[in-house]
């Protein structure tokens, strides 16, 4: 991961990601309580990594770019807003091109 730089280092919030895990293990145990009902989101616990590119609340996103090294969100992209209300679980942004400009971003 640190020789590719993957996920960088001012790009990981697990602190985060594990209060959501906690978070979605109490709804989980209500629904252990409530066999008759099923949880929501078909993503439920799934860990997620986002692409820099997207904008996730309160973390850097710099969209590869040294331009945007202070930018902050303050709120979610949709995307990652569908994400947490199916149950995923971000963790990191990975890396990318600038801007995400190239053509070996799948």
């Amino acid at each position: 991961e640190n020789s590719v730089n993957a996920l960088p280092e001012g790009l990981r919030f697990f602190g985060r990601a594990r209060l959501r895990a906690k978070e979605i293990e109490s709804e989980l145990q209500h629904y252990r309580d409530k066999p008759d009902e099923t949880p929501i989101g078909y993503l439920w616990g799934l860990p997620v990594v986002i692409k820099d590119v997207t904008d996730v609340a309160g973390v850097i996103c710099t969209s590869g770019s040294p331009l945007l090294k202070d930018y902050v969100p303050q709120a979610d992209h949709p995307v990652v807003r569908l994400i947490m209300e199916n149950g995923g679980i971000p963790y990191a942004k990975s890396n990318v091109p600038e801007f995400g400009a190239g053509s070996q971003i799948f």
